[in-house]
């Protein structure tokens, strides 16, 4: 495994409101207390520059958790 940050990105006015609501669910838990949300427009591009590319005005939001991993199932298969 691979340890790399998670981010979730959604768009629209419903989206966001449902991201703001995952998050105060899973902060309860304290394994998810880290994870950091934003609406922030340059930040959100900081951390994933191109799903900010083209887009104009429409309501964004994003989390990031820095202890996200990733699975090479590819490698894996290999042996």
């Amino acid at each position: 495994m691979l340890m790399v940050p998670h981010i979730g990105f959604v768009h629209g006015q419903e989206n966001v409101a449902f991201l703001r609501a995952r998050l105060e669910a899973m902060a309860q838990h304290h394994f998810f207390q880290p994870m950091q949300y934003t609406t922030d427009r340059p930040t959100i591009a900081a951390w994933a520059s191109l799903v900010m590319d083209g887009r104009d005005n429409e309501q964004v939001a994003a989390t990031k958790m820095e202890s996200g991993t990733e699975v090479d199932f590819g490698e894996l298969a290999l042996g």
